[in-house]
């Protein structure tokens, strides 16, 4: 869930001359994810520099795409993390390492369970409603005709690549 609050940012955000531009957008309750919801999220808008890093990532193999391999990826995640924590015998770090990103024009059912997981990847997933339908995100992201209302960025450079276009 986004608060004025963020836990940190990646560190590559975070060392970046803007970081304090960049958290303020991100941390922007521009709307509820749903209407009987708790989330507040932020609201951009597919500008050229996100569909040019989105494609990047999507290429790098860095995305996610669909709520279904999501919900199994941030549950993998999980699981290695802790288990991690358990050999190391330390508790896993309190910063954001995912971005969640939905289009605009999904059903109330969506937004529920991708409230559901970001509750449940806390801290370390941020979600953000693009101003965008499912197949605008499935030309930006993939660059080919496909609906995509559902992405999750996975990797740390891929992350902050979006979070600066996001902001900027």
């Amino acid at each position: 869930m986004t608060s004025p609050s963020l836990p940190p940012l990646p560190r590559e955000i975070e060392a970046h001359p803007d970081h304090a531009t960049i958290r303020a957008r991100l941390a922007a309750p521009d709307r509820l994810l749903w209407r009987g919801g708790q989330a507040m999220v932020p609201v951009f808008p597919l500008r050229p520099p996100l569909a040019a890093a989105l494609v990047a990532a999507y290429g790098a193999g860095q995305l996610v795409l669909g709520f279904e391999r999501v919900a199994k990826a941030l549950a993998a995640e999980t699981r290695g993390l802790a288990l991690v924590a358990r050999r190391e015998g330390s508790t896993p770090r309190a910063r954001i390492s995912r971005l969640l990103l939905l289009s605009d024009d999904g059903a109330e059912r969506l937004y529920r369970h991708a409230e559901g997981l970001t509750v449940a990847h806390a801290p370390r997933v941020l979600v953000a409603v693009l101003t965008a339908g499912a197949a605008a995100l499935g030309r930006a992201t993939t660059a080919r005709d496909a609906a995509v209302k559902v992405v999750l960025v996975q990797h740390k450079q891929a992350v902050a690549a979006v979070m600066r276009a996001l902001a900027g």
